[in-house]
């Protein structure tokens, strides 16, 4: 019944970012598979063609599923991104570590800090003369695509509509701050 433990130790993984990325809570269903009814979360990704069943009981799986932000979480995250310390790290190894872990644990504040950290990591390189590494990139897309689907789905906006949407809340918190 279910997956085998080599499945899950592939699947897993995958979950913290489906979870992370578009997901509404998951639903559950009742499924009987070979004869046995179990208990089922699916997961239906929004932006890809698959369909992922956890069961109830699989407590590792269970552990890396989260809810979504609600509309006042993402604007008080929002709000606090100006002031966000960065957390770079000159080590490679340790680099890869960390922000791999900031990803798949996908704690909102984490993620924001990472993205700002990359960001400006990147704008360094590029008045250096220096190209931006291409692990950073792909550490900086995937936070990007994260956050992007969360805050989208939550507010009912395009995600190539999200950072407009981010410059425009701050740019107005800042405003009203000076008032």
């Amino acid at each position: 019944v279910g997956f085998q433990p080599i499945l899950w130790e592939i699947i897993i993984p995958l979950l913290s970012f489906f979870i992370g990325s578009s997901n509404r809570i998951p639903s559950k269903e009742v499924l009987k598979i070979k004869g046995e009814e179990k208990k089922y979360y699916v997961l239906a990704p929004q932006d890809h063609h698959i369909t992922i069943f956890i069961p109830v009981d699989n407590k590792q799986a269970v552990l890396k599923m989260r809810h979504v932000l609600s509309k006042e979480a993402i604007y008080k995250l929002i709000k606090a991104m100006p002031d966000n310390e960065t957390i770079w790290i000159e080590d490679k190894n340790v680099l890869k570590q960390k922000y791999n872990n900031i990803i798949v644990n996908g704690n909102h504040e984490q993620l924001v800090k990472l993205i700002k950290t990359l960001y400006l990591q990147r704008e360094k390189q590029l008045k250096l003369g220096k190209n931006f590494h291409v692990q950073d990139q792909q550490f900086l897309d995937t936070c990007e695509k994260i956050l992007d689907d969360e805050f989208s789905t939550v507010l009912n906006i395009e995600p190539d509509q999200v950072v407009p949407f981010i410059i425009n809340t701050i740019n107005n918190s800042e405003e009203s701050k000076n008032v």
